[in-house]
């Protein structure tokens, strides 16, 4: 179920109204609960056993390190079943084929022939977001961040919340778990506000993402076809085109949950506009960034600074998926950053002016993301050497209202960001605002393209 699709616009209505008619705390969790589990079992009903199966580990797991003290043994023991058992799951259903797959083809390169026993199994949508969720719950309280909730009702709420589990943003249980003991109360609700945030998104994904993705993905299925600049104006879109949709989709799933009484974390905070590749990804998907900082980065051996900081990009590529293709782009990136960190610290770092910074980053990510959004190493290889002039590049290009198109998506963002309209239009009435997002939702139900797309991130 997406959420530009009308069921998921009836299922929000049901949700609300349920929930807002129900005032008793434990009944609207329940409700809440019972909507998530719908809303995750429309693309296959058998899938919620893994939801199931995560929240009871890190349940019972979190229970039991809060009932024992601070250094007793069996703490860390519990801990590492829950990260073992969450690793797990999410090993068989994303990894195993992959990693199977690459010893076989290993094996063939020294002259070993093996048939692959691959599982072939279907990806559960948004497994790598809530297993992390779920796990860092535990993590937290072997910390000492937060206490173990004994109802399992918390928990389960927690790691399944509808509006937030596919694609995130990722929720932390000091952030969300004191929310579910107050009874939120409807006149608190930011209704204009959340609405507003709710259109843009939904303007974000199905107008400007889609769209964008009319001209891109036949480039991306056959680059061989295509002349230099058809190339990099596919490189150059397809950055803008993920942001359009990444971040459309958080707008949604913010709002959803700003209807419901619940503040989510926002997940974007202007990327395209980094001047660096740092501030890109501080701002870029930040509660993943956030998530990886936290449970991985600054657990590892600080003397170690800058292979830390490959390794950690490389394991966020590969979290995207599992392929070679993600894992080089993680490692690019990596690479990116630990040089950028280590020029900060020598004296011959560089003043670079603002817009020459912003460009360079988005060329740099642009390039770096021929290994994100191409279907092969062999894909991503040619056109990076296309592009350098290395290999012969096709002749077919794309026509005028492509470079039309992207320029009317620049000049809107950048205008859009300079004035503030977000800002604004969150500051007009109800009344107003209501007819505001009525007619820019009908707008955008007039432009986006015919056909539905999924969002990038529900793959991952």
């Amino acid at each position: 179920m997406l959420f530009i699709q009308p069921a998921y616009f009836v299922l929000l209505a049901i949700v609300l109204v349920g929930y807002w008619t129900q005032r008793n705390v434990s009944h609207r969790k329940l409700w809440l609960l019972a909507a998530s589990y719908v809303f995750y079992s429309w693309w296959d009903w058998r899938l919620t056993g893994l939801l199931l199966l995560s929240t009871a580990i890190d349940h019972q797991c979190a229970l039991g390190i809060g009932r024992l003290p601070q250094g007793h043994p069996r703490r860390k023991r519990l801990v590492l079943v829950s990260i073992l058992g969450n690793l797990a799951i999410l090993g068989t259903f994303k990894y195993f084929d992959f990693f199977v797959q690459s010893l076989v083809d290993s094996a063939a390169l020294i002259g070993f022939e093996a048939d692959p026993w691959l599982l072939a199994i279907v990806l559960p949508p948004g497994i790598s977001f809530y297993t992390f969720q779920s796990m860092a719950y535990t993590i937290d309280v072997y910390d000492g961040r937060v206490k173990a909730r004994r109802s399992l009702l918390d928990v389960a709420l927690f790691v399944a919340f509808f509006p937030q589990l596919v694609a995130g943003p990722i929720l932390r249980a000091k952030q969300f778990m004191p929310q579910l003991d107050r009874r939120h109360r409807l006149a608190d609700v930011p209704i204009s506000a959340a609405a507003l945030l709710f259109v843009i998104g939904f303007w974000k994904k199905a107008v400007f993402a889609d769209s964008l993705a009319l001209f891109t993905d036949p480039v991306w299925a056959s680059p061989e076809l295509y002349d230099r600049p058809t190339l990099l104006f596919a490189a150059w879109v397809f950055h803008i085109q993920l942001f359009c949709d990444f971040s459309g989709y958080s707008d949604m799933a913010i709002a959803s949950a700003a209807l419901l009484g619940f503040r989510v974390p926002r997940n974007f905070a202007a990327p395209l506009l980094a001047h660096n590749l740092t501030e890109f990804w501080r701002r870029w998907n930040i509660t993943l960034m956030q998530w990886f900082r936290d449970y991985v980065y600054l657990r590892l051996p600080v003397r170690f600074r800058y292979i830390n900081i490959v390794f950690t990009a490389v394991l966020i590529g590969l979290w995207h998926g599992a392929a070679w293709t993600f894992a080089l782009f993680g490692l690019v990136q990596g690479l990116g950053l630990a040089a950028l960190a280590a020029l900060r610290r020598s004296r011959l770092h560089l003043r670079v002016p603002y817009v020459a910074g912003v460009i360079l980053t988005g060329a740099f990510l642009s390039l770096a993301n021929c290994f994100f959004r191409a279907e092969s190493i062999d894909d991503s290889a040619y056109i990076l050497s296309a592009l350098a002039g290395v290999v012969p590049a096709g002749a077919q290009s794309l026509g005028a209202e492509a470079w039309a198109a992207l320029a009317l998506l620049v000049i809107f963002y950048l205008s859009w960001t300079a004035l503030r309209v977000p800002w604004r239009l969150s500051r007009l009435r109800a009344g107003t605002a209501a007819a505001v997002s009525g007619v820019l939702l009908a707008l955008a139900c007039a432009a986006m393209p015919p056909n539905y797309q999924p969002f990038v991130y529900f793959q991952f």
